[in-house]
């Protein structure tokens, strides 16, 4: 079974407030209605600023078509759904429709000069997300990635891969990283050396999970850091920023595609996609 390619596209935050990527898909939504989605870390990056003005200018050009705008689900809650039914996700099961109707209300009163940004609310959201993100624990994850890579991964082939990656030749790295994985087999054993049972690690893999596909964008965010240096020292607000590609790496692999100028954000999206094609071929 290969990837769904849901009808959305996932777009970074950064990108939003560019003129010259946003107008193609709201023209994108009117003609074949493939809509626009934000990954529901999204929150935290909105909520960071010590004022409303990252909102504002986020959203001053969605705000056109609020109607194009989906929030999706955390990725833990969909391998919850995933766990619970067993089944291949649905475009309806990966959408948060209380964001999405709270953030559509947002675009509206936006769009209307009529909604005010309330300073209180945003911090406190943004304590909200701060402590999911205390929760999860991702930067200790990071490194534990990294580690594995650092112990597998000769060092002459990790040079041939950065040096490849500075060149803009992303196929040395996902390549390795197809590797790495080996296939649903290793997957299956992994799964379950994780606390997965036998059954539920073989119906997990026999469709694009977002189980698996989170854990290829989190191999990928950790290789990258091997290939190119600096996780052993770096702190955890850095490695944190770095998993935040994992998540949008992730819902965009459901989707159409992944609008971003980071280089590194595309390349974990872009090693997910490949390595899950081969994966569900």
């Amino acid at each position: 079974m290969a990837l769904p390619r849901f009808p959305f596209v996932v777009i970074d935050m950064n990108t939003c407030r560019r003129d010259e990527e946003v107008v193609p898909l709201l023209a994108n939504w009117e003609r074949e209605r493939v809509g626009i989605v934000l990954p529901s870390v999204a929150h935290w990056e909105l909520t960071k600023g010590k004022t409303t003005g990252t909102i504002h200018s986020s959203f001053r050009l969605l705000a056109q078509r609020p109607e194009a705008v989906s929030f999706a689900r955390h990725p833990y809650s969909l391998k919850g759904q995933e766990h619970f039914t067993k089944r291949p996700l649905r475009l309806a099961t990966i959408v948060d429709h209380r964001h999405t109707q709270n953030i559509r209300e947002v675009l509206r009163g936006l769009r209307d000069d009529t909604h005010v940004v309330d300073p209180e609310t945003v911090l406190a959201k943004h304590a909200h997300w701060r402590a999911l993100l205390d929760h999860e624990n991702e930067p200790k994850i990071l490194r534990q990635l990294i580690g594995v890579h650092r112990s597998v991964l000769p060092r002459p082939r990790a040079s041939a891969i950065r040096s490849a990656l500075q060149a803009g030749n992303t196929s040395p790295f996902n390549a390795y990283l197809a590797e790495a994985v080996g296939g649903r087999a290793p997957l299956a054993m992994f799964l379950r050396g994780v606390g997965y049972g036998s059954s539920m690690s073989k119906r997990i893999l026999r469709f694009p999970s977002v189980s698996i596909l989170h854990y290829l964008a989190l191999l990928a965010v950790a290789l990258r850091w091997r290939v190119l240096g600096g996780g052993e020292g770096a702190k955890d607000d850095t490695l944190e920023r770095a998993m935040i590609d994992a998540e949008y790496a992730t819902i965009a692999s459901l989707g159409r595609g992944y609008v971003t100028r980071d280089d590194g954000a595309r390349e974990v999206y872009e090693a997910v996609v490949s390595v899950a094609n081969r994966l569900w071929r």
